[in-house]
């Protein structure tokens, strides 16, 4: 009885910590995908939803996107730090927010093969076992299923009401993927073009074919280039989604809508309502491994004191870049004509000394054979003559 009382404490204490990684987790990549949207020249459309702790007091509408940006940089350099926080300042708000204030979660499916080829089998409509061969280039990074809150998973269920649902790859910038796993995926955004099916929410069978769409962003902590693709489940409604005729999995009463020049791999939703987000596939060179080691850590303590002064540090050079490039400058012109004054003066003298002790050493070699050869001619025969003539003609 112990023992399995053991064994449960133990297995609740997993559990626990499990949940714990999975929320840091999500607050991580929420974090990072609304770094990407504020960091976009498109931030009045792709933040949305928008921090409501940076709005103006004058209005909803009127937003300190610089406050924001300035924080989510700082939060990005003590990223543990912040997934530690619970307070009631600027970063503990945000955190709060991304926590909780969204209408969807995020939980990563492991392993990740797995995932992804139980993720083909609905998009292709086969069974589990006859999983296709995945393409190496076409291999996400990380997969995430997407939990919605209670008011939209039950809105989503009326309007199924025993309808049958397929699944497509949907391919959309970067910085988009904060809104639309926020308010949806639109049906009536174009941006000024004219589309070549229609309009509608544009889905394949393709992963590919979905990636040629998402054009890569900035997405840190996460990655300097990331590509997002959604998995979406589509309610079959005849008279609102378009297909090519004949698909091998067409059993509707009504094929009204089906038309024969959209390619095989597309689908064209023309409602919104009947399209909601169930995965999320990131695609970068993003290690999983660190950012699941990230999600667990849980020692912040030594966090903060071998972080807080480095952070303080960087945010002081950051703050005062401009001041402290022209304090640099003016101290390197008051100094650089000093140093090379200093340096002419020490190659002057020790050119100087050298050339007057080569000159006194020739000229004590000169009277020591002078003195050499006078004393030999008065004193020596003819072979010491010989060795005094010698020498004096080496002297010389």
């Amino acid at each position: 009885s112990a023992k399995k009382a053991m064994q449960s404490t133990a297995n609740e204490s997993d559990r626990s910590k499990e949940q714990l990684i999975n929320r840091r987790e999500d607050v991580i990549v929420k974090l990072a995908l609304l770094n990407c949207a504020v960091r976009s020249y498109r931030f009045e459309t792709a933040a949305k939803p928008f921090p409501p702790q940076f709005r103006t007091a004058q209005s909803d509408d009127s937003k300190d996107i610089e406050a924001l940006r300035r924080l989510l940089s700082r939060i990005c350099r003590q990223l543990v730090d912040f997934l530690s926080l619970d307070d009631g300042s600027a970063a503990g708000s945000l955190r709060n927010w991304l926590s909780t204030g969204l209408t969807y979660t995020l939980e990563r499916r492991l392993p990740l093969s797995d995932a992804f080829s139980d993720i083909q089998c609905r998009v292709l409509n086969l069974d589990s076992l006859n999983r296709p061969e995945q393409p190496q280039q076409h291999q996400p990074s990380l997969v995430y299923k997407v939990y919605y809150n209670d008011k939209i998973k039950r809105r989503f269920s009326e309007l199924k009401s025993g309808r049958n649902t397929f699944f497509g790859y949907h391919g959309s910038r970067a910085d988009n993927l904060h809104s639309i796993l926020s308010n949806g995926l639109c049906a009536h955004l174009s941006y000024g073009r004219q589309p070549l099916y229609g309009e509608g929410v544009y889905l394949s069978t393709d992963v590919g074919v979905a990636l040629a769409f998402a054009s890569s962003g900035t997405a840190q902590p996460l990655s300097d280039r990331l590509q997002c693709v959604v998995v979406a489940e589509v309610i079959d409604q005849p008279d609102l989604v378009k297909r090519r005729r004949r698909r091998c999995h067409s059993n509707r009463a009504d094929d009204s809508n089906e038309v024969d020049d959209l390619p095989n791999e597309y689908y064209v939703v023309s409602s919104s309502e009947l399209v909601i987000v169930r995965y999320v596939l990131l695609f970068s060179s993003i290690e999983p491994s660190r950012l699941l080691t990230i999600s667990a850590s849980n020692n912040r303590h030594t966090t903060r004191t071998t972080s807080s002064r480095r952070g303080y540090l960087n945010r002081l050079i950051n703050d005062n870049r401009a001041w402290i490039g022209a304090i640099v400058y003016l101290l390197l012109l008051l100094i650089l004509p000093r140093l090379h004054a200093w340096l002419s003066a020490c190659l002057a003298g020790g050119v100087s000394q050298d050339e007057a002790e080569l000159e006194a050493a020739l000229q004590s070699a000169a009277e020591a054979s002078t003195s050499s050869t006078s004393g030999d001619s008065t004193s020596a025969s003819g072979g010491d003559e010989a060795f005094g003539w010698g020498v004096t003609w080496g002297a010389d």
